[in-house]
Formats: C-alpha cells, structure tokens, sequence
C-alpha cells in the first residue's frame, strides 16, 4: 500500500531546477548554484574561485569538471579527516 507522501519527502526532492548540495548538509540548491551559502563559505577561496571561473561552460567541460571534482574532494576530506567524529558502532 502506498503512504502519503510526508512534507520530509518533499523538503527532500530535487527535481530539474535544483540538485543536492554536495557539502553533505541535505539542502536543495538551485542549479545556478553550485552549493548552499554555508557549504560555499567552507570551501577555501581558491576552490570557489575556480568554480566560478566555468560557471558558463558547458556541464560536461573539463574544466569544470576538474573544478568541481577538486571541491568533492575537499567536502569528502572535511568529513572524513582526522577532526571526523568516529561512528558509536566502531566502523
């Protein structure tokens, strides 16, 4: 049987004008961004600068591929280095 959708499901959705912020926080963030304005502030200037310069290429650019990689990879190195809290199942 399906439930009804909660307004959780909702706040969740992406669709077409919007994507997930890659900072991990779970926000929706229009396309012409490429995170929320606290994930953004997080990302060091040189990172920021350099998604901004591709802001007009195409999506697939390698540029902006490498741009947006580079920032990825910083968000996952933020959660994940040595100030990452440990998970209470040990993992």
């Amino acid at each position: 049987m399906n439930q009804p959708r909660t307004d959780l499901h909702a706040a969740r959705r992406c669709d077409l004008e919007q994507h997930f912020c890659p900072g991990g926080c779970g926000r929706a963030v229009p396309n012409d961004r490429y995170a929320c304005g606290p994930c953004w502030r997080k990302l060091p200037g040189h990172l920021q600068r350099s998604i901004g310069r591709t802001a007009g290429d195409p999506v697939l650019s390698p540029a902006r591929t490498c741009a947006f990689t580079a920032a990825v990879t910083f968000y996952t190195a933020l959660f994940s280095g040595p100030t990452a809290r440990p998970r209470r199942d040990g993992g």
